[in-house]
């Protein structure tokens, strides 16, 4: 027997010292290959989005004017903005057009989605015809929709008039009903597939058993889709009208090549009011301000997309 206890205990074995060390050396070359990796990405954001959004907000505290010196003045103009009769125009006109969109975009999205989700002939061949709208350049599909709406020679005018549904052509752009009614149609248009292909992914990863087990004790199609098939796609359905919320409240390009914004500022959005802003005024300090105003609202519709989104994981 040995006196001392400890000195009959096992030593140490040398690789069971060794493979925290191997772990760590392990771990500390992952890290460093990711930053290597992740690095090109960050510096090319921090060119592309975090430098354009820093000067911005610097430009939006100062009174520049194209071709002159700038001085700093403060929180002059948000309070110039925020009393402005125009910019509350533009305010308004932007969150009509906003909630109508959506409304349609979120309608049609989820009917496409149930759909293209059905089994029926060449179904993957309108799946893909589907993603066209929404993957075309938006300045293409854009001028398309601008001489379907025209005046003269618009194909809408010309299959109304076939028809025999009016006499003479409809200037759609003339009044502000009609102008709103035509930039809405369109941005619906462009917009519904991105929604239907977002539900679309989360429907077929629905079991049919519970549609099979619903059917079966009696519920009827609206029950099972209330029941079933909007608490499966629920979160889904969130994350992508949220996404599509912040694309359609920064729509700019649809409105300014269709309606400039027209007639009487009743299509003019708060990304054409700050670009009519710089274009009429040369007031970039002023121009600069209208989107920080709404960064507040942008950057709480991004948080919630995250939350959902990773619910949904």
């Amino acid at each position: 027997m040995r006196k001392n206890g400890s000195r009959g205990m096992a030593a140490p074995v040398r690789g069971t010292e060794r493979a925290p060390r191997r772990r760590r050396a392990l771990n500390q070359q992952e890290r460093t290959a990711a930053w290597v990796m992740v690095l090109p990405a960050l510096i090319f954001m921090a060119a592309v989005l975090a430098f354009p959004l820093i000067w911005s907000i610097n430009l939006s505290f100062t009174d520049k004017v194209v071709g002159a010196d700038y001085e700093y003045i403060g929180f002059k103009n948000y309070l110039d903005l925020l009393s402005n009769a125009q910019f509350q125009n533009a305010m308004r006109t932007t969150l009509i057009f906003t909630v109508l969109a959506m409304l349609f975009k979120t309608v049609f999205g989820v009917i496409l989605a149930l759909l293209m989700n059905m089994r029926f002939r060449g179904r993957n061949l309108v799946r893909a015809l589907l993603i066209i709208p929404w993957s075309l350049p938006n300045i293409v599909s854009v001028l398309n929709w601008k001489w379907i709406f025209s005046t003269h020679g618009g194909a809408v005018n010309e299959i109304l008039k076939q028809l025999g549904l009016i006499d003479k052509s409809i200037a759609w752009t003339s009044t502000a009903a009609l102008a709103m009614f035509v930039v809405v149609v369109v941005n619906v248009w462009r917009g519904s597939p991105f929604i239907g292909i977002s539900v679309l992914s989360k429907l077929q990863t629905i079991d049919t058993s519970y549609y099979e087990a619903a059917h079966l004790d009696g519920a009827n199609a609206v029950q099972r889709f209330w029941h079933i098939t909007m608490p499966s796609i629920r979160n889904a359905l969130i994350v992508a009208v949220l996404v599509s919320t912040i694309w359609t409240v920064n729509e700019f390009e649809l409105v300014w090549v269709i309606t400039g914004g027209g007639p009487a500022m009743a299509t003019e959005l708060l990304s054409v009011f700050s670009y009519r802003t710089v274009l009429t005024y040369r007031t970039i300090g002023v121009a600069a301000a209208v989107p920080i105003i709404l960064m507040p609202i942008l950057l709480i519709l991004i948080g919630q997309v995250s939350k959902f989104k990773n619910e949904s994981m």
